[in-house]
């Protein structure tokens, strides 16, 4: 089976899905994930030239560390997704159809960041309109609980054993660490994990909005 992660910035696919990719690879599956955006606004005081190379060169060294099998940039700016996106959509349904992609993972309908919303809207649209046959599940990173679609059915992960892995991945983006640091993403990275795993009645997992 093949995966597909399609996330909005680079940093997303590791802090929404990145236990979940370690187990997938584990398991002997294929992994691809598709990166909307460098995140080029990041790092206002700095050219955006040297910005998108250096977050494209942090995303390619956590994909091999987490043995993702092929990373895609899309380089859409950031503010743009909802206007640039649909010029990729036949790209993306090639891709789907050509790996036989039965698993997309994206950026939860709850998460307040406006690209992460464009993200799901995209996807979502995407397999609706095209009837694809594909298990579609989403992931917060700004938020520590679901929000939206509170009612929908909710998929878990058991990651204990790939959690500290997956810090290890998210320290890797060096760029992203005072951000991370000044906007508790990591300490809510933890607080979910544990949450979740609650649920499973293991010490961490990683939960998903189960969409289709």
């Amino acid at each position: 089976m093949t995966i597909l992660i399609f996330a909005a910035h680079p940093d997303d696919e590791v802090l929404g899905v990145g236990g979940t990719i370690l187990k997938f690879k584990n398991n002997g599956e294929k992994v691809i994930s598709i990166i909307t955006s460098y995140g080029e606004f990041s790092h206002p005081w700095m050219k955006e030239k040297y910005t998108k190379d250096l977050r494209r060169k942090e995303c390619l060294n956590v994909k091999k560390f987490l043995g993702v099998d092929e990373t895609i940039f899309l380089g859409i700016l950031e503010g743009k997704f909802n206007s640039e996106l649909k010029k990729k959509e036949q790209k993306l349904l090639n891709i789907i159809k050509k790996e036989k992609i039965k698993k997309i993972f994206s950026n939860s309908p709850s998460d307040p960041h406006p690209d992460h919303n464009a993200c799901y809207n995209f996807i979502h649209n995407v397999i609706k309109k095209n009837d694809l046959d594909v298990e579609f599940l989403c992931f917060d990173i700004w938020n520590p609980l679901i929000i939206k679609k509170r009612h929908m059915p909710k998929v878990y992960y058991d990651i204990s054993k790939y959690m500290h892995k997956k810090n290890e991945a998210v320290n890797m983006y060096e760029s992203q660490k005072h951000a991370m640091i000044l906007m508790g993403l990591k300490p809510l990275m933890w607080i979910k994990a544990f949450l979740n795993g609650l649920k499973i009645n293991k010490r961490f997992a990683e939960g998903f909005l189960k969409i289709k």
